[in-house]
């Protein structure tokens, strides 16, 4: 592990970043950040509004997607600007999650201990309908980018659910047992190239073949 330059704002927990042109971004409240690993600099910075609490970055379509407790940002990398969704029903949702499936052209898009998952359908650009989730929603959430998104179960800190968007069906994970005895917490996921879903606890980092489960 080698060190490099603090960022130019606090990160806070709970947050993600994305990989875009090069540059590894971050949003908070009220600014994105971009990390150059070239040079090593925090080179690129952009205010935005402060939307409250700040969930998720994603990359779609050549933007970055933010999520806020009360909708999404679109901010473009080489220009700042900012473009704002809110939801229709105007509740607040605390540090929602957010995942992008290029199959679907959505952005999956649900708050924390919620039963409910919102859609921001990319091409419309607005949110349309919402479903209804066989779990309360973890801090775990991403996708593979071929029509599948990978949850975490807030009141199960072991266990993982699988959503196939074409099928619309929740298929659960084998659950991971080490989590479970340490009383350990899953706030993290991701999909590598070769097809392996990862799962970072608090403590620990497992690897499941998505092939062979």
């Amino acid at each position: 592990w080698l060190e490099r330059p603090d960022a130019p704002t606090d990160l806070q927990s709970h947050r993600s970043m994305t990989l875009l042109n090069g540059r590894i971004w971050q949003a908070v409240d009220g600014r994105a950040v971009g990390y150059s690993p070239a040079t090593r600099e925090w080179d690129q910075t952009f205010e935005t509004r402060p939307r409250g609490d700040v969930g998720m970055t994603v990359n779609a379509r050549g933007l970055l997607w933010a999520s806020y407790s009360v909708g999404i940002q679109s901010i473009d990398p080489t220009t700042g600007e900012t473009v704002e969704y809110e939801i229709g029903t105007g509740e607040a949702h605390e540090l929602p999650r957010l995942a992008h499936d290029p199959s679907s052209g959505i952005l999956f898009y649900a708050g924390i201990r919620e039963r409910r998952m919102e859609r921001f359908s990319l091409s419309r650009s607005r949110f349309e309908d919402a479903m209804e989730v066989p779990l309360n929603m973890g801090w775990a959430m991403c996708s593979d980018q071929d029509g599948h998104l990978y949850v975490g179960d807030f009141d199960d800190n072991a266990a993982l659910w699988q959503y196939d968007i074409r099928s619309a069906a929740w298929t659960p994970l084998p659950r991971i047992e080490v989590i479970a005895a340490e009383g350990d917490e899953t706030v993290g996921c991701a999909i590598s190239e070769a097809g392996y879903l990862f799962v970072k606890s608090r403590q620990h980092m497992f690897r499941m073949d998505l092939e062979l489960r």
